[in-house]
């Protein structure tokens, strides 16, 4: 869906549904702040380009066109400006931290121990 925001300034019914669902659960992978940003900040922001640009298509008049034209720039602005906000809401959900990566070294290294402790079968065959 972002995709399609940031390459028509809109977003489809199709979209805005796949969007919800896979949003459905959120505050379970993330936290509740997560959950909040995608759940009510940035849908807000989806629901309200949908609305301007419903007000912009029909041959609206006036001041009502020139607000909604308006109010779709701000949005996408805002869209625009998310990139470093997402980047470290869920950048620390998807960092490895030290005691984690100590444990993947430990385990390479037991691997690799017990690798060079298995007895060569395929050499004793023949014998």
């Amino acid at each position: 869906m972002l995709a399609e925001i940031f390459a028509q300034a809109r977003s489809s019914r199709e979209s805005q549904r796949a969007y919800l669902q896979g949003i459905r659960g959120a505050e379970w992978l993330f936290d509740e702040t997560v959950a909040h940003y995608l759940t009510k900040e940035f849908w807000k922001r989806i629901v309200e380009l949908d609305a301007a640009n419903s007000m912009i298509e029909p041959p609206t008049q006036g001041s009502e066109r020139q607000g909604a034209i308006n109010k779709k720039w701000e949005i996408m602005q805002w869209m625009t400006e998310q990139d470093p906000i997402v980047d470290a809401m869920f950048g620390r959900f998807l960092q490895m931290d030290q005691s984690f990566i100590g444990w993947l070294q430990s385990r390479r290294r037991l691997r690799a121990h017990s690798k060079k402790a298995e007895p060569n079968l395929a050499g004793s065959e023949g014998a």
